[in-house]
């Protein structure tokens, strides 16, 4: 007999809870550290884009500065600023799309059943990984 545990939940009522066994355990462990390696490239990812974003400010503040004070701008500051803006966007997406806060209008949700509303939102993540992939 496998252990369990009852948890109330919030509308009322109780859950029951079993513990895994020991062949689930293996796969938990697997999707644990499948989900800690994306993780851990969404952080890489967002720090990357951070970085990007910050040379973009500083390159774009000197850049003004040096046009306006001394008339002499960096050459190659636009090329520089639009390749950091490729990799803070592209890099920042993920993030974004993974913690699902990207931009939702979200017209049918109201009154379509939870069901339609679930598949709307796995067609939406099929459709990003097949045009941004």
């Amino acid at each position: 007999m496998t252990p369990s545990l009852t948890l109330p939940l919030s509308g009322g009522g109780n859950a029951r809870v079993e513990a895994p066994s020991q062949n689930n355990n293996r796969e938990t462990m697997d999707r644990t550290q499948a989900y800690s390696l994306l993780d851990r490239l969404r952080v890489a990812q967002l720090r990357l884009a951070s970085v990007a974003l910050v040379v973009m400010m500083l390159v774009t503040l000197a850049d003004v500065f040096l046009r306006y004070v001394f008339n002499h701008p960096i050459r190659g500051s636009y090329d520089l600023v639009e390749s950091m803006l490729a990799i803070f966007v592209f890099h920042g997406m993920s993030t974004a799309f993974l913690q699902r806060r990207n931009i939702v209008i979200d017209l049918i949700d109201s009154f379509a059943h939870r069901y339609v509303v679930t598949a709307l939102i796995r067609i939406s993540d099929v459709l990003t990984i097949f045009t941004l992939g």
